[in-house]
């Protein structure tokens, strides 16, 4: 799956994932947050340099600071996993129980 969303995401789109529960909305949204950071590192040998490269041109660190800046301002509270998630260009939603998408 991580695969696929790269590919997209190289291609200039977004994706949606649905997952059937909020644990796992927030799982899911880590685990391809991690490996975009990983994959983006030019110190691991996880992709190719030109897809790392690639990478960390269309997650435009500028305006992820931005994003993260205006997180830590929400009136409701950080909430660390989206924080580390969008980090590296994914979020999540999900409501309650019943997670809808990230």
């Amino acid at each position: 799956m991580v695969y696929l969303c790269l590919e997209t995401v190289l291609g200039g789109h977004s994706i949606l994932v649905f997952c059937p529960t909020k644990a796992m909305c927030e799982s899911v949204a880590l685990q391809i947050s991690r490996e975009f950071f990983q994959i983006g590192n030019v110190f691991t040998v996880t992709s190719t340099p030109e897809v790392s490269e690639a990478l960390r041109k269309q997650l435009d660190g500028n305006k992820l600071k931005d994003v993260l800046k205006q997180l830590e301002q929400c009136p409701a509270g950080k909430d660390d996993n989206l924080w580390r998630a969008v980090s590296f260009g994914v979020a999540f939603h999900h409501a309650g129980r019943e997670s809808l998408a990230f």
